[in-house]
């Protein structure tokens, strides 16, 4: 009796497996027909990206044997149609005969304003086949993708608060040398002076050159470049300072018109640097 109560239970082991197949099975999305989608309903990219977002449209169904031409329109929901261009500024993809994809390159235009993230969405119009524009449903899925631009800029003004004279305050923070100044150390006095970067258009980058009467602190023409969203400063590399040593900048910050600077100073130890505007 036993053997028999095995043979019932692998019996009915069987068929929940295959009910649980064919319910699988079913609950699988079936397109019917052909039609032609973009392969993402909604993306991304920073305003600043320096490289562009691929956007492809898709053919399901047979192979053609002649191109298809896809129409597309590209509308500005929010923002303007300058804030971004197109490989294909013609609003017209083509997927060659017996190819399923086409693509169009997306790129945003870095403006320098803090203007806010903008929308913007490429539909498919018409296509030269008779194929379905979206995944098939009510919805059209994929017939429109739209595109967010993240604004990157912050609200700043380096001319009117932060270029002019500076004066200087630095010190070892801990170590052997805690408490020492290299001004001290020296006999050495320091003044700099911040000047924008007329040619920049971003209007965060500046350089440093020393207050005459003074000793020198930042070689001249040292380059400053502001990053406003983190209120934080780059000098791109290890700034030297008094002629003596690079400083290895492990923290920074900038607020109403006092710029920090922070981290090891050659060999020497801990350092900082206060910068104040006169």
């Amino acid at each position: 009796m036993k053997y028999i109560n095995k043979l019932y239970t692998l019996l009915i082991a069987a068929i929940l497996m295959v009910a649980v197949s064919c319910t699988e099975t079913e609950t699988q999305a079936v397109f019917d027909g052909s039609f032609v989608a973009f392969t993402v309903s909604e993306t991304s990219i920073l305003e600043g990206s320096a490289s562009s977002l691929t956007l492809e449209v898709n053919m399901a169904g047979p192979l053609l044997s002649n191109d298809l031409t896809v129409e597309y329109t590209a509308t500005a929901v929010t923002g303007t149609a300058g804030n971004f261009t197109l490989s294909d500024n013609s609003g017209t993809l083509v997927i060659p005969a017996g190819e399923v994809s086409a693509t169009v390159d997306f790129s945003p235009v870095n403006n320098f304003d803090e203007d806010g993230d903008k929308l913007i969405e490429l539909t498919i119009t018409s296509v030269s086949e008779d194929l379905t524009i979206g995944l098939p449903g009510p919805d059209e899925n994929n017939k429109t993708v739209a595109i967010t631009i993240s604004d990157d800029d912050c609200a700043f003004d380096l001319v009117a608060d932060y270029a002019g004279t500076y004066s200087v305050a630095e010190v070892f923070t801990s170590g052997t040398n805690e408490g020492l100044t290299l001004a001290s150390a020296f006999g050495e006095t320091y003044a700099v002076e911040l000047t924008a970067d007329a040619t920049d258009p971003s209007g965060t980058v500046a350089t440093w050159s020393n207050v005459a009467g003074n000793d020198t602190f930042f070689n001249e023409g040292t380059p400053i470049t502001f990053l406003p969203c983190t209120s934080e400063v780059s000098f791109g590399s290890a700034p030297q300072i008094a002629l003596f040593a690079n400083l290895t900048i492990e923290s920074s910050s900038f607020s109403g018109g006092v710029i920090t600077l922070s981290g090891p100073l050659g060999s020497f130890g801990p350092y900082e640097i206060v910068l104040t505007r006169d």
